[in-house]
C-alpha cells in the first residue's frame, strides 16, 4: 500500500509542477517501474533479492563513474580538440577501448579473489563510456536532460520488466534482440563512411535511428 500511495503522490506532484506534458508521462512511468520493483521484491527469495540489489548497486556506481569521466573529459581542451579535429580516429579509438574493456570485464570470473580486478575493469569500461559522452555536454542542458530522462524511462522499464518477469520467458527474447542490435550496430558504423545527403546515408540513418527506437 505504501508504494501505491507513493505513486499517487508523485503523479499529483508531476501534474501540478511539471511544465511539459511529456515529462509528466515519463516521470509517472519511471515511478511506476520503481514501485513495481519494490512491490515484487518482497516475494523473492533472499538470494535472488541480494543478487538484484548488488546488480543495481554496481549499475549505480557505473553511472557515477560515467558522469565523473564525462565531466572531466569535457573540461579538457586537448581531449575535445582531438575529438573535434579527428572524429574518425577518435571513434575508432573509443570503439576499440569500449569493446576491449567490456570483454576484459566479462572475461574475469566473479570470485572473491578477483572481485577487485573485475570492479577495476568495470570502472575502466564505464570511464571510457563517459569520455565518449563528453561532447554531448555542448548540446545544451535542456536537450541533454530530456534525453537522459527518456533513456531512464525506457531502460528503467526494461530493467523492471526483466526483474519481475517469471522464469526465463523474458530472457528468451535475447536472440532476436541481439540480432536486431547487430543490424543497428552495423548501420551506425556504416553511417561513418557513407556520404551525407545520399540515399545510402539516409537509409542507414533511418535504420539505426528508428531501429534502435523499436528495439528499446
Amino acid at each position: 500500500m505504501s508504494q501505491i500511495l507513493l505513486i499517487y503522490i508523485f503523479v499529483a506532484f508531476s501534474l501540478s509542477h511539471s511544465y511539459h506534458g511529456c515529462l509528466n508521462v515519463h516521470n509517472v512511468i519511471i515511478m511506476l517501474n520503481f514501485s513495481l520493483y519494490l512491490f515484487f521484491q518482497r516475494f523473492w527469495p533472499a538470494e535472488i533479492r541480494s543478487r538484484i540489489n548488488k546488480t543495481y548497486t554496481y549499475f549505480a556506481g557505473g553511472l557515477g563513474v560515467t558522469a565523473a569521466a564525462a565531466y572531466t573529459a569535457s573540461r579538457s581542451e586537448s581531449f575535445l580538440r582531438f575529438m573535434i579535429t579527428r572524429p574518425l580516429m577518435s571513434g575508432i579509438v573509443f570503439l576499440v577501448g569500449t569493446i576491449g574493456s567490456a570483454m576484459m570485464c566479462y572475461g574475469i570470473p566473479y570470485k572473491p579473489e578477483t572481485i577487485p580486478v573485475k570492479i577495476a575493469s568495470y570502472a575502466l569500461f564505464t570511464g571510457i563510456m563517459g569520455a565518449t559522452l563528453a561532447p554531448i555536454a555542448f548540446m545544451g542542458g535542456p536537450l541533454v536532460a530530456r534525453a537522459a530522462l527518456y533513456t531512464a524511462g525506457v531502460v528503467g522499464g526494461l530493467s523492471a520488466t526483466a526483474a519481475c518477469a517469471p522464469s526465463q520467458k523474458y530472457l528468451s527474447m535475447s536472440g532476436p534482440l541481439s540480432l536486431g542490435l547487430g543490424v543497428v550496430f552495423v548501420a551506425s558504423i556504416g553511417g561513418l563512411f557513407a556520404t551525407p545527403g545520399t540515399a545510402l546515408f539516409s537509409g542507414l540513418h533511418a535504420i539505426y535511428m528508428y531501429g534502435g527506437l523499436v528495439l528499446f
